[in-house]
């Protein structure tokens, strides 16, 4: 992609485009307008995204034209419009990488296994922030494993299951 179609992508992004962040912290990017060449030519020129029609609300409107895209390759593109964007604009994917950063740092922070007492980081994924054990070893005891296992089977027999 040239340095003029960088630009262009950008002055269409500043004028019809937003950057939102979702809720698992990724960052989304999206234009949308009634123009379909037009958003055809960005989401060929970005390589990535895709071209949706929008649902018609009122019968004398034009059909509307979204291309939007969410995640690493969202990043890599806004990261790559950046130096084109406003102030207003290039501040607020400042804010959503910066508030990303902080969630990932968060997630992957240092921890101690409750079962064991080992010290752990996490691998960045969406259930980051919500990883207590080091291994499925620590979060499910096979003592615990074991007497779910017994009540289980207990529990079948007097159903009059057959247990296997």
């Amino acid at each position: 992609m040239t340095s003029e179609e960088r630009a262009w992508m950008a002055g269409l992004f500043e004028g019809e485009g937003c950057f939102t962040m979702r809720r698992n912290h990724t960052l989304r990017m999206e234009i949308a307008m009634t123009d379909r060449d037009v958003v055809e030519r960005f989401a060929k020129l970005a390589g990535v995204g895709n071209v949706n029609s929008l649902d018609k609300r009122v019968h004398q409107r034009k059909e509307q034209w979204r291309w939007s895209i969410s995640g690493e390759k969202a990043i890599a593109l806004a990261l790559e419009l950046r130096p084109w964007l406003g102030t207003r604009r290039g501040a607020r994917v400042d804010e959503i990488l910066a508030a990303r950063e902080a969630h990932v740092l968060e997630a992957t922070r240092l921890r101690v296994c409750p079962t064991c007492g080992k010290e752990f980081r996490p691998t960045w994924n969406k259930v980051s922030l919500r990883k207590v054990f080091c291994s499925k070893a620590c979060a499910w005891p096979q003592e615990k494993h074991t007497a779910y296992k017994r009540e289980w089977r207990e529990g079948r027999r007097k159903q009059g299951l057959t247990v296997t």
